[in-house]
C-alpha cells in the first residue's frame, strides 16, 4: 500500500512515494518479518474439565512452536482470563451462579517463566462471562450473562479483590463485556440476542464506579445483538462484534463519552442465520485492522475469522475470511502484536495466524489443548 507525499523545494513541487506499511505503520509486520518472536505463554480456562491450561510459544528456526506446559485444577466451571501486568497476577472467574458452592474467583501468580502459583480464591457476588482491568489497574471488571450485573472490584496493594464497589444492573440478563476507554473515561456493556443493547456509562477511575450517561443507551439497530469491544489505539473509535449480524458495528466516542453510530458493517455474502453467532472481536495495535470471529453451531461450515480494514474515518471495509477450527470462540494478540490466537471451543485447539502486511492471516502453529475454552490471556516471559 502506498501514498503520494508532497514536498516543496525552491518552489517546485516534487511527489515520492512512501511505503506505508513500512514507513509510518505504528508496529511495522514489514520490519517484524525477519525478527524473532519473543517467548510467551497462553492461558485459558476449560469448562469441561474445570482446569486451566498453559501454552508456550517459542520461535524455533524462525517459526513459531506451541507446547503444553501446565495444567492445573479449578473446581469450577471457569470462562474468563486476564492478566494484571503490575501485579504478574492471573484472574480466573466461574461462568454462572452454583446453588452449592457460589461464584468463584482464583488468583495465580505468575512467574517469569510463566508458571502458575495458585495465590488467593475470592468470592464474587454473580457469575462473569467476561472479565477486564480499568486503565489505572486499580479495579476489577465483570459483566454477568446469565444475570446481567456488572460487578467492580478495588483492588488491594497485592492486586488481590477485596472490596465491591458498584454493582449496575440494568433489568435485563446477557451483559456480555464492559471495558473502559482508553482515557478510562467512559465505559460500554453491550447485551445479546433479544436484549439488543448498548449501555453508555462515565467510569470515576478513583471510585471505580460507573454512572449512566444521557441517554443511557446507545443507537443499536434491529438485529444486531452487540457482544464484545475493540477500542481503536489512537482515534475516538469504538467497535463490537455482533452476535446476530455476524458483522462488526462502529462508533465515534463523543465528547461526553456517548456513542454516535458510524456504521454497521457486513460480513460480506454471510448472512444471519440460526446456528451462527459471531464472538469475540480485536483490532491490530496500528488501528489498520479488525478481526471477528463467526461460530457456525449447527453445521460446522462457516466457523471463520472474518477480517477487516480499518479506514481512517473510522469505518470499517470487509476483506474476507479465514477458515477456523470448529467455533471460534476467543481471540487475543501475541504480546508483540505479530500473531492472532484463536481458541476454538469444539476442536479443542489453541492457533497461532501470523497477520500479514495487508491484514490476511497465515496459520503458524496449532496445538490441542482442551474444549470449552472460551477466553484467552497471554504473557510474555523469559
Amino acid at each position: 500500500m502506498r501514498i503520494a507525499a508532497r514536498k516543496i523545494i525552491g518552489g517546485r513541487k516534487q511527489w515520492f512515494l512512501i511505503a506505508l506499511g513500512v514507513l509510518l505503520t505504528p508496529f511495522s509486520l514489514v520490519s517484524r518479518a525477519n525478527s524473532q518472536q519473543p517467548p510467551f505463554v497462553a492461558y485459558g480456562a476449560s469448562a469441561s474439565v474445570q482446569e486451566i491450561v498453559a501454552v508456550r510459544f517459542t520461535s524455533v528456526g524462525g517459526k513459531l512452536a506451541s507446547v503444553i506446559v501446565q495444567r492445573e485444577p479449578l473446581g469450577f466451571e471457569a470462562a474468563p482470563v486476564v492478566f494484571h501486568a503490575q501485579y504478574r497476577l492471573l484472574y480466573v472467574a466461574s461462568l454462572r451462579a452454583k446453588e452449592v458452592d457460589g461464584n468463584k474467583l482464583l488468583v495465580f501468580s505468575v512467574g517469569k517463566d510463566g508458571r502458575l502459583t495458585r495465590k488467593k480464591e475470592v468470592e464474587l457476588p454473580h457469575g462473569s462471562a467476561y472479565l477486564s482491568l480499568d486503565r489505572s489497574g486499580r479495579f476489577l471488571l465483570s459483566a454477568s450473562y446469565f444475570e446481567g450485573h456488572v460487578d467492580i472490584h478495588r483492588l488491594d496493594v497485592q492486586g488481590i479483590p477485596t472490596t465491591l464497589v458498584g454493582t449496575n444492573y440494568e433489568g435485563r440478563d446477557k451483559a456480555h463485556s464492559i471495558r473502559t476507554t482508553r482515557d478510562n473515561r467512559f465505559a460500554y456493556v453491550p447485551y445479546v440476542k433479544d436484549r439488543n443493547a448498548l449501555y453508555q456509562y462515565a467510569f470515576d477511575e478513583k471510585s471505580g464506579k460507573l454512572l449512566a450517561l444521557d441517554p443511557p443507551q446507545a443507537n443499536v439497530p434491529t438485529g444486531i445483538g452487540p457482544r464484545h469491544v475493540a477500542y481503536h489505539p489512537t482515534e475516538p473509535f469504538v467497535y463490537f462484534s455482533n452476535e446476530q449480524h455476524l458483522g462488526a458495528i462502529a462508533y465515534r466516542i463523543q465528547r461526553g463519552g456517548t456513542l454516535q453510530l458510524l456504521q454497521v458493517c457486513q460480513p460480506g455474502d454471510l448472512k444471519p442465520a440460526e446456528g451462527l453467532a459471531a464472538s469475540d472481536i480485536l483490532i491490530t495495535p496500528d488501528g489498520l485492522f479488525l478481526y471477528v470471529g463467526v461460530r457456525d453451531f449447527d453445521k460446522g461450515l462457516v466457523d471463520a475469522i472474518h477480517r477487516y480494514a480499518v479506514s481512517p474515518d473510522g469505518t470499517l471495509t470487509h476483506l474476507g475470511q479465514t477458515k477456523s477450527d470448529a467455533i471460534p470462540w476467543g481471540l487475543q494478540l501475541s504480546p508483540d502484536g505479530r500473531h492472532l490466537l484463536v481458541t476454538a471451543t469444539n476442536g479443542g485447539t489453541l492457533t497461532a495466524f501470523e497477520i500479514t502486511t495487508d491484514g490476511d492471516l497465515a496459520k503458524r502453529t496449532s496445538i490441542g489443548w482442551g474444549k470449552m475454552i472460551r477466553a484467552i490471556a497471554v504473557v510474555e516471559v523469559e
